[in-house]
């Protein structure tokens, strides 16, 4: 519902944009692989999975570069940390299990996740040109075979956003980072053993994902009515897969 909101609103294209233009052309893939390591150990993978859908199908759609390369560089990014480094519960619950401290487990399991997400990277750069697939006008995707000159060039890429009325930055962003941060605090507070009560609320996922997309409603679709808005979310949620 969330991811919704912020592609018809393009706040998603604003996000991908102003990604591009920090990190530069051509590491994409780079960028969302560190992206989901990093953002994975304190948030679970699936509830990273749904925040940072709408950038990555935005991200393809403006660089035409293949979703399958990029989502695979996150979703890769994500579980790898949520798999090997605390506080995930899983390497947590594997640190005590074989007693192990869970400071020399966290920096094991950054340093033995760093090179495969090295390797996954350039895999995930092939990947994605052997199956090359990108987003559609009608909200679907097109696979065909890849070629060149479908990558498009950093003026292209900003004569695009020049040429279209984007939302604000900060408006594009709160969505997507107020829900990262209250997850964080309810991870951080939960493994030094301070649990607070409204924290363990609001930080759950269900509950961060839905302050997100009320964010989104409200920052990036005021004007609309509330038809349209159920419309949009609707939509969105009968578009989204079974995993």
């Amino acid at each position: 519902m969330m991811g919704g909101i912020l592609e018809v609103s393009g706040a998603a294209e604003q996000l991908a944009f102003t990604f591009i233009r920090v990190i530069g052309k051509r590491k994409e893939e780079w960028a969302l692989a560190i992206t989901g390591w990093v953002v994975s150990i304190p948030v679970f993978a699936d509830s990273a999975i749904v925040i940072f859908a709408p950038l990555v199908k935005a991200m393809s759609s403006v660089t035409g570069i293949s979703v399958v390369g990029l989502a695979l560089s996150l979703a890769c990014g994500l579980q790898l940390t949520h798999c090997l480094v605390p506080p995930t519960p899983g390497p947590l619950t594997a640190a005590g299990m074989f007693n192990v401290d869970v400071g020399q487990m966290i920096i094991g399991g950054a340093l033995i996740s760093i090179p495969m997400l090295i390797v996954v990277v350039f895999y995930t750069k092939w990947i994605g040109k052997k199956i090359y697939q990108v987003p559609n006008d009608e909200g679907g995707f097109d696979r065909k075979e890849f070629k060149q000159e479908y990558i498009k060039s950093m003026d292209e890429l900003n004569a695009m956003m020049d040429a279209k009325p984007l939302p604000g930055f900060w408006a594009s962003v709160e969505p997507i980072f107020i829900p990262i941060i209250l997850i964080l605090l309810k991870t951080v507070l939960d493994f030094v053993d301070m649990g607070n009560p409204v924290i363990n609320f609001l930080g759950s996922p269900i509950v961060a994902l839905g302050i997100g997309t009320l964010l989104a409603i409200y920052g990036l679709v005021p004007k609309e009515d509330n038809k349209a808005c159920l419309l949009y979310t609707s939509d969105a949620a009968d578009d989204t897969p079974c995993v």
